[in-house]
């Protein structure tokens, strides 16, 4: 009997290891951060370790799949396409990928391969790796550029017109989240390139279910100032309150700015009200466009278990690993659920480092 006991507790411990192996952190960020106070977040990223870090980039096999109306509004599409020309590069080279992967293990070996670099990053523009581009423009900003020579310099300009144009074309931003917290990170952690995860595959029928919200909210609006009392006054006046009565809160935590987006469940609700009028909160009430607001949230939905495939895709679920996603605050939350429910995956919370 105390045989199959053991024999029975080392099943269910082999078990245990097998299925809890890859841990998650998903930072929920703000896209604008002028500050420069970000000592403590950057401390508690390199703290978790990440073997991989995922960020709110399209892949780069699925980012000119997407149709024209979404590119045709993209920065880094427009950046693109105005370099390809400088280039003369009409098509992806087929062998693409081979001069990347020869660049990065040269860089791996040494990383002041001036000449290597500037061509690595021009071949991640061409292949429309805006993460792994932005991360080696970042690097030149920031380390590198000082140290070039007047002959890498040339090459430099030729690749990106000047140190100057960077920012203009999209492809240095200053106060971004990568660039004041997750790339400070990679770069102390000797990270060899990033890897992307957004999915904007749902980007037209979630466009035409917003439109047709905010229609809807519209109306309501309209028949709220023409009368107070009525339903759709009522309904208003009550909105209103509900999003007062959560700011409230979030003002009187008195909460760090990135410990609130990234652990508050108040904050988790009001994000879900503010990103869709309202929200679950509203489902059903009279006059409330609850249909229309569940359509939206279908595609929000969509778009991120796309996000989480893409980055379960693209990790070894059997090795154990950190992985750190690197997202807008508004997907923090249904992201960490949506991974959750895979049994390899761990989610770290931000208040456990």
């Amino acid at each position: 009997m105390k045989k199959l006991t053991f024999t029975l507790f080392l099943l269910l411990s082999i078990s245990i290891k097998t299925i809890a192996q890859v841990e998650i952190l998903v930072f929920g960020t703000a896209h604008q951060n002028s500050s420069n106070k970000w000592d403590s977040e950057i401390a508690k990223l390199k703290k978790f370790n990440p073997d991989r870090v995922f960020g709110e980039n399209i892949p780069s096999y699925d980012f000119l799949k997407l149709p024209s109306s979404y590119l045709e509004n993209d920065p880094f599409y427009k950046t693109r396409a105005f370099l390809m020309n400088r280039y003369k590069v009409k098509n992806i080279p087929k062998n693409l990928d081979t001069k990347i992967a020869k660049a990065e293990y040269a860089l791996l070996e040494n990383p002041n391969l001036h000449s290597v670099r500037i061509a690595l990053t021009k071949n991640y523009i061409i292949k429309g790796d805006r993460a792994n581009a932005e991360y080696q423009i970042w690097e030149f900003k920031t380390h590198r550029y000082k140290s070039l020579g007047p002959s890498e310099i040339k090459k430099f300009n030729e690749a990106f017109v000047s140190i100057d144009s960077l920012k203009p074309m999209n492809l240095y931003r200053p106060i971004s989240e990568y660039t004041k917290i997750i790339f400070p990170v990679i770069y102390h952690q000797k990270h060899q390139q990033m890897y992307s995860m957004d999915c904007q595959k749902y980007d037209e029928p979630w466009n035409k279910a917003w439109e047709l919200t905010e229609a809807k909210f519209e109306k309501l609006k309209n028949e709220a100032k023409e009368d107070a009392t009525s339903e759709s006054g009522v309904l208003v006046a009550n909105m209103d309150s509900y999003f007062d009565s959560l700011s409230t809160i979030l003002e009187n935590s008195k909460m760090e700015f990135y410990d609130m987006m990234n652990q508050s469940k108040t904050y988790f609700e009001a994000d879900e009200a503010t990103n869709f009028y309202g929200g679950k909160h509203f489902y059903g009430v009279k006059n409330y466009p609850t249909e229309e607001v569940k359509e939206m949230y279908k595609y929000w939905l969509l778009r991120n278990e796309g996000m989480a495939k893409n980055i379960l895709d693209r990790v070894d679920l059997n090795s154990k690993q950190r992985i750190l996603v690197v997202v807008g605050s508004s997907h923090k939350d249904i992201l960490d659920k949506i991974l959750a429910k895979n049994p390899k995956v761990k989610i770290i919370n931000w208040e456990e480092l």
